[in-house]
């Protein structure tokens, strides 16, 4: 039996797919992994979690800061001295959502004015 181009090129594609796994970055998974969406969800929560834990606060939104995927990884946030409040985050994590790096910050620095 032989197999039509298109039939060829669609087993391929799935092939190659399943190797790639969720955003081609050669890795096979189980588990499901996130949309951007989710992920801007994610890091806002993990940041606001971390951030009331160590501040009593939750100062971030999904307005704060844009999430960008790279090398395998979410990034969301900056060392911001000037953030929401004096306050600030990075959150990373791979592209299921797991191996979360979270940092949160305040700033106490203040500028005064020569009297």
């Amino acid at each position: 039996m032989t197999l039509r181009i298109t039939q060829w090129l669609m087993i391929v594609s799935i092939v190659l797919a399943a190797a790639l796994g969720c955003h081609g970055v050669g890795k096979t998974t189980h588990e499901k992994c996130i949309t951007q969406d989710e992920a801007l969800a994610l890091a806002v929560q993990l940041a606001n979690e971390r951030c009331m834990k160590r501040f009593a606060v939750a100062p971030f939104d999904r307005s704060t800061y844009s999430i960008v995927f790279r090398e395998g990884r979410w990034y969301w946030g900056e060392l911001n001295v000037r953030g929401v409040d004096g306050y600030s985050a990075i959150v990373s994590f791979d592209e299921t959502g797991s191996a979360r790096k979270v940092e949160v910050f305040l700033s106490t620095d203040e500028l005064t004015p020569e009297e």
